[in-house]
């Protein structure tokens, strides 16, 4: 009774307005929406305040139209016309741009579009409160957090009224669904290590209260960062009280007994709400060991299929024979692909292009050193030529990265590949690959799915053939926000190493650079000490005999030119713009001749010295 009495009210649930629930009701949702100006921007605001305690509750982005769509927090007495995250009553907001805005600052945050589940966490204690956001059950800070600081959001005063769950919509056509408080079973990554709130946690996997969305249920698993151990046991409001199991492997030595299975070894630990109070060697601790290996060994089939490791596309090209080519392919680019001789891009000569439009079969697939997947495609032949083959590139380099082509059909040779559900809702398996084909079921939240091929409708949807387990085999959605799927141990081996030659080639070229800058300082510096160069004026006497055969011809000077008596003395006497030619009256047709000259006076760059052709004449050189 006392704890029911500590429990928090109902959970905070959203004002208008509220989701459809009937085709009619949806159709006439549409039409108001429609009524409503572009540049309309509204905010929704709960109808009830949280003072105290922990919750947690969903949105689902149905439609992101105008691009600026946020969920967050407001206190009691918010404008509805303020932007959320922009006011002291409105603390925090996760905008689909991919930020968090609040306390006057913008951080960086994983964007969100239609179809994501943005979930919010309110904790709120001793009149102090910190909020989180995720996205798809994934810390929207988990990607961009750094040290500890960036993980939790804080809220340093709870406002009288408490606070209030609120979104944002941008514009027509815009739509956000209220899911409620979070429940169900499903998993739960959290920020990068150092979070006080997870005690350095790095998943949940369990149950939540259908109240106020907290980790509440009777088998809640939390793995952490920094060991391979793990807690298994219930939570109450947010807290691990009762008995609880630390799970770790068992070294090979290690034989069978009442606390090992000979796979992982189990000690029972009592807790109340959330402190540990003591070990446990009574039968309470061992009715809770022997309950969790039984547990352990149902499912087998479950289990094969969740230990079974996935094969990659690339891991059984050898098996790959030309009468059935694994992969289906169709150029959506509008230019066309080109096909090179190899792999990498940059160093392949081109052997041919695939129109727009065209459809080729693919027996090979791999990844360049720039992360862009190619396939080895066998060229459309035209006329007598012979069959030809290339690469083609799945997407564009650089910053677009637009399709070239899609995968209309993939079938997995060897062993399947492997997906794992996500959608807290869990994944609808059918037995055809048609969106309105028989339900099988509902493939629950965190279910291993080994996939054996994969086929695009006309409409743009992915499917999934499902192989194991039996009890889901059927066709499902391959949805990022449905089921995710999960490297093999070769593919995450081969992304360390293409990463590992990105990070080399970036330090290369930060090298090169730095080396380039450093010369380029070191010339400046030489330049600046390097006194300034004066050229002395020109003041010479011309040493020859008067019976030189080198004199000039008055008839061939150009105007503002004067000859001297002696005929060896050229002076300008009207200075202007392309200045005229004085010529000597010697023509010279053979031989080696030698002629020295005496500037006088003269300005840098406005003196001549050289031979002319014959006809040249008078005029500007």
């Amino acid at each position: 009774a006392a704890a029911e009495a500590e429990a928090p009210p109902s959970p905070p649930r959203p004002g208008r307005p509220r989701p459809p629930s009937s085709p009619k009701q949806e159709a006439d949702a549409k039409e108001a929406r429609d009524l409503d100006p572009p540049s309309s921007s509204k905010n929704e605001v709960g109808s009830f305040g949280a003072t105290s305690g922990v919750w947690c509750w969903e949105w689902e982005a149905r439609r992101v139209a105008s691009g600026d769509v946020g969920v967050g927090l407001v206190a009691a007495g918010h404008d509805a016309t303020t932007a959320l995250g922009g006011s002291k009553t409105s603390p925090w907001c996760y905008r689909s741009c991919g930020a968090l805005a609040g306390r006057g600052e913008v951080r960086s945050a994983p964007a969100f579009g239609a179809g994501d589940v943005i979930g919010v966490e309110l904790r709120i204690e001793g009149g102090r409160g910190s909020v989180r956001f995720y996205k798809n059950d994934v810390e929207a800070t988990a990607q961009q957090a750094t040290e500890a600081s960036l993980a939790t959001l804080k809220i340093a005063e709870i406002p009288e009224g408490g606070l209030r769950p609120a979104c944002h919509v941008g514009g027509a056509g815009d739509a956000l669904i209220w899911r409620g408080c979070k429940r169900g079973r499903s998993a739960r990554s959290y920020a990068p290590e150092g979070c006080e709130d997870c005690d350095g946690a790095r998943s949940y996997e369990g149950s939540y209260d259908a109240r106020t969305g907290a980790r509440h249920g009777p088998s809640g698993v939390v793995r952490y960062r920094r060991c391979a151990g793990r807690w298994v046991g219930p939570w109450r409001r947010d807290r691990m009280h009762g008995v609880q199991l630390w799970v770790e492997p068992a070294p090979a030595s290690q034989e069978a007994s009442a606390f090992c299975d000979g796979d992982e070894i189990v000690a029972p630990v009592l807790f109340l709400d959330g402190r540990r109070i003591r070990a446990l060697d009574d039968e309470d601790g061992a009715e809770a060991m022997r309950s969790y290996f039984a547990s352990k060994a149902q499912a087998p089939e479950e289990a094969a299929a969740e230990e079974q490791p996935a094969l990659s596309e690339e891991e059984d090209d050898e098996d790959c024979g030309e009468d059935q080519p694994p992969w289906t392919l169709r150029v959506v680019y509008r230019e066309g692909a080109t096909a090179r001789r190899g792999v990498e891009i940059d160093a392949s000569d081109v052997v041919g292009r695939v129109g727009a439009g065209e459809e080729v079969v693919a027996h090979k697939r791999a990844v360049t050193q720039d992360g862009v997947p190619r396939y080895l495609v066998k060229l459309p032949r035209s006329g007598d030529e012979e069959d030809k083959s290339g690469w083609i590139s799945e997407r564009l380099r650089g910053g677009a990265r637009d399709a070239v082509c899609v995968v209309l059909r993939h079938v997995v040779r060897g062993r399947p590949l492997r997906y794992r559900v996500v959608r807290p809702g869990g994944a609808m398996v059918r037995a055809t690959p048609s969106l309105d084909g028989a339900e099988v079921g509902l493939a629950p939240a965190w279910t291993a799915l080994n996939v054996a091929e994969r086929v695009r409708l006309p409409g743009g949807t992915t499917r999934l053939r499902v192989v194991a387990p039996s009890r889901w085999a059927g066709w499902a959605s391959e949805k990022d926000h449905i089921v995710r799927r999960e490297p093999s141990r070769a593919e995450v081996a081969r992304a360390a190493r293409a990463r590992e030659a990105r990070r080399r080639r970036r330090v290369r070229k930060a090298r090169e650079d730095a080396d380039k800058a450093r010369v380029t300082r070191l010339e400046r510096k030489r330049r600046a000490k390097r006194p300034a160069v004066e050229l002395p004026p020109v003041r010479a006497t011309w040493a020859c005999r008067a019976e030189t055969r080198h004199l000039l011809d008055r008839r061939e000077c150009g105007a503002g030119l004067k000859v001297s008596e002696d005929l060896l003395t050229a002076t300008c006497t009207a200075p202007r713009r392309g200045r005229g030619l004085a010529l000597a009256s010697t023509r010279m047709r053979t031989g080696r001749h030698y002629w020295e000259v005496a500037v006088e006076r003269a300005t840098w760059g406005s003196v001549f010295v050289g031979v002319a052709a014959v006809g040249a004449g008078p005029g500007p050189p």
